[in-house]
This record gives structure tokens, C-alpha cells and sequence, in this order.
């Protein structure tokens, strides 16, 4: 025998319970498309040249907050489409008195007569009480006096009563059920797409910001090696060599030592209160015009 209300559920499979399935499925192949993305943005070494970009520049705010609000808007995404994992159970009892959203669903089925014919989810749920109360008690009195076939007869009419009304009830539930998880997965529609903006947005502002073009400074002349040439810092090599130069130049005079592809090793003059200085110029710290 039943217990309780709620508890309207047979053995069979529901003709719907596979729509409500493949829409979990697809929530699950989103939380794996968002994670992946997550995944990309934080181990993102490939994408960006970071260790380029000087700590506290603009470039290094932009790369950090355009990162930040990407994560941010990924995990958001995550946790919208994690709901329709986790929508409840939709009871009878609670159907009926239309909680929480639930009312607007039991509206929907009210209006569907397929479902419920010409009652109403509240009146199926008291018949259906009316029944699982009516099964018991003529179970009871049977048991008392099971030789009598009257008793006999009215337990099997409560029986196959209480069977059909739970029957209509699991019907309208399993529509119930899906209703829940349809309606929780299109209330994830628009925020879904304005979080997909905001991470896309935050994606480009990092990949951007992390990747400084090759040089700040003019495009080098034809070089001599070795031989004279006139070294021209970008405002990162500035800050960089600023110091073991010991002033604020940024033409410096020097002499070409040897080239590698894009990196020319100078030695710059002693002049205008800068020491002389063997270093490395790559497109991030100058460029090198020959004289």
C-alpha cells in the first residue's frame, strides 16, 4: 500500500522521461564546454606572452581584468547550467497547491485535457486521496473477515480505483517533471548568452592586452656587424636598463657586437652620464638602427 501522497510512482518508464534525459545531457556537454574553456583560459601560456607585458602597466591591468572577468563569467555560465541538474522532484501534493514556479506548470496542465479531462490538478489530487484512503480501509476490513466475499468485491473495486487514479497522477507528474527541467533550461537561455559576451569579451581583452606588439620603437635600419649603431629603447627597455646604464637616455650610441634573428648584442657608449653596457637588444626592449 502507499504511504503517502507523494508517493504516486509506478515501475514503468515514462514516455517522457528520455526528452527530460537528452536536456540533462545537454546542460552536462555545456558544463564540459565552459570547464574546457576555463581550463584554456588558466593554463593560457600558449595564448598570451604575459612575461612581456611590465607588472603595473596598462597593458598588465587590462590582460588581469580582462582574464578575471572572463573566469568570472565562465563559472556564472557553470553554475546557471548546473540548476537543471538538480531540479527537484515534483510531488502531487505540491502540484497541486501550485509552490514556488510550480504554479505556473500546473496551469499549463490544467489547460491540457489529455491530462487531466475535465478536472483540474486539485481535484485529481483529492480523488486520488479520496482512493488511496477508500483502498485502506477496505483492505482493513477484509483482513478482519477475509471469508466474506462482499468485503472481497468492495477491496478489489477500492484496488483497481486507487490503480487508475494513480495511474492519471504519474501521468500528469512525469509531465510535471519534464516541464520543470524544460522551463529550468530555457530560464538559462538569456543569462547563458550574456555570460558567453562577457567571457568572449574578457577572452580577447586578455589574449590582446598579454601579447604586446613586437616593438614599441622604430623599425631598425640595415645593420653592419660589427659596427657603429645607434640603439633606441622602447619605454619597457627604459625602465629595464635604466638603472645599470645610470641615466635616462633613450638614444644611446653603440657598437654591434653580432646579430641572432631579431636580437642584435650591443655595447652601448659611455656618454651624456651613461656607463657603457653589453646587453641583448630584442623588438621588446629597442630596436637598432645602423649608423
Amino acid at each position: 500500500m502507499p504511504s503517502g501522497a507523494d508517493a504516486a510512482t509506478d515501475q514503468r518508464t515514462s514516455p517522457v522521461a528520455p526528452a527530460a534525459d537528452r536536456i540533462r545531457e545537454t546542460a552536462k556537454w555545456l558544463i564540459v564546454a565552459f570547464a574546457a574553456v576555463g581550463g584554456a583560459l588558466i593554463g593560457g601560456s600558449q595564448l598570451s606572452d604575459l612575461g612581456a607585458v611590465a607588472p603595473g602597466s596598462v597593458r598588465f591591468f587590462v590582460a588581469i581584468a580582462g582574464a578575471a572577468l572572463a573566469l568570472a563569467a565562465i563559472v556564472s555560465a557553470v553554475i546557471l547550467v548546473s540548476s537543471v541538474l538538480v531540479v527537484a522532484p515534483v510531488g502531487i501534493s505540491a502540484l497541486a497547491a501550485g509552490r514556488g514556479n510550480l504554479e505556473v506548470i500546473r496551469n499549463d496542465i490544467n489547460g491540457d485535457p489529455a491530462l487531466v479531462g475535465d478536472e483540474n490538478v486539485e481535484r485529481l489530487y483529492a480523488e486520488y486521496r479520496r482512493a488511496q484512503r477508500e483502498q485502506l480501509k477496505t483492505y482493513l476490513e477484509w483482513a478482519a473477515n477475509d471469508t466474506d466475499e462482499t468485503l472481497d468485491r468492495r477491496a478489489k473495486r477500492a484496488h483497481g480505483d486507487f490503480q487508475f487514479r494513480r495511474a492519471l497522477v504519474q501521468n500528469v507528474l512525469d509531465v510535471a517533471q519534464f516541464n520543470a527541467v524544460s522551463n529550468a533550461f530555457t530560464g538559462t537561455r538569456g543569462p547563458l548568452i550574456s555570460a558567453v559576451i562577457v567571457a568572449t569579451f574578457g577572452v580577447i581583452a586578455f589574449v590582446t592586452a598579454a601579447n604586446p606588439p613586437p616593438s614599441d620603437g622604430p623599425e631598425p635600419l640595415p645593420i653592419t656587424v660589427p659596427g657603429a649603431a645607434t640603439v633606441t629603447l622602447t619605454a619597457a627597455g627604459e625602465r629595464l636598463l635604466g638603472e645599470q646604464l645610470g641615466c635616462g637616455q633613450r638614444r644611446l650610441p653603440a657598437f654591434i657586437l653580432g646579430v641572432n634573428g631579431r636580437d642584435v648584442d650591443v655595447v652601448t657608449q659611455a656618454v651624456g652620464g651613461c656607463r657603457p653596457l653589453r646587453v641583448t637588444i630584442d623588438p621588446r626592449l629597442g630596436a637598432v638602427a645602423g649608423a
